[in-house]
């Protein structure tokens, strides 16, 4: 299944030269991939692994032979447990987004100062956007909450959603692994792990 969604946003990204991304999460080419791959697959342990995004760090985001995503942290080495598939990651960064991880805040249009921070009807945009690209791979539960989100859109407090809830939202994922779950497939199906869950 991931080769399949991966191929289908590398082909859309190819016809309209445009780069996908999510806060933290940029989707690289195959080159710009299988290089990374070369360059962490002896300190990070890579065989086996089919790399497939980078956050702002340089830091990775790759599936094993079960199709599980993992985040990469390559100076330390470490691999943490981040989605059940490809398209459970893309889900997971855009629900992280609505709650205002990665980034430096969220204003009200009529209120924008700093450039750093996204207006309401920017964010609101994004999911859209993300969600017009990446829907079609989301289950029912995937795309309701997304949906949800748009429609309600911010609330008094200037949120869309919060840390708890979005931590609701993504274990309730379906085949999400628990950090047992998690520690024992790491144990089982990728080389030389190295690292803690998150």
């Amino acid at each position: 299944m991931n080769k399949d969604i991966l191929a289908d946003i590398l082909l859309f990204t190819n016809k309209t030269g445009s780069v996908l991304w999510l806060p933290e999460m940029e989707i690289l080419s195959q080159s710009e991939a299988e290089h990374l791959k070369d360059i962490w697959n002896e300190q990070c342990g890579l065989n086996g692994m089919t790399v497939f995004a980078a956050n702002g760090h340089g830091d990775l985001y790759a599936w094993d032979d079960t199709d599980t995503v993992w985040f990469i942290q390559v100076d330390e080495g470490v691999k943490t447990y981040f989605a059940p598939n490809i398209a459970g990651a893309l889900f997971r960064r855009m629900i992280e987004f609505a709650a205002g991880e990665y980034i430096f805040g969220f204003c009200k249009d009529d209120e924008r100062e700093d450039d750093d921070l996204i207006s309401d009807g920017e964010a609101l945009k994004v999911l859209k956007d993300r969600l017009s690209v990446f829907g079609k791979y989301f289950d029912s539960y995937e795309s309701e909450q997304i949906n949800a989100l748009i429609e309600t859109g911010f609330d008094e407090y200037g949120e869309l959603l919060s840390y708890e809830q979005c931590r609701d939202i993504i274990s309730g994922m379906e085949n999400f692994l628990t950090l047992e779950q998690a520690v024992e497939h790491s144990e089982k199906n990728i080389p030389k792990y190295t690292g803690s869950i998150g």
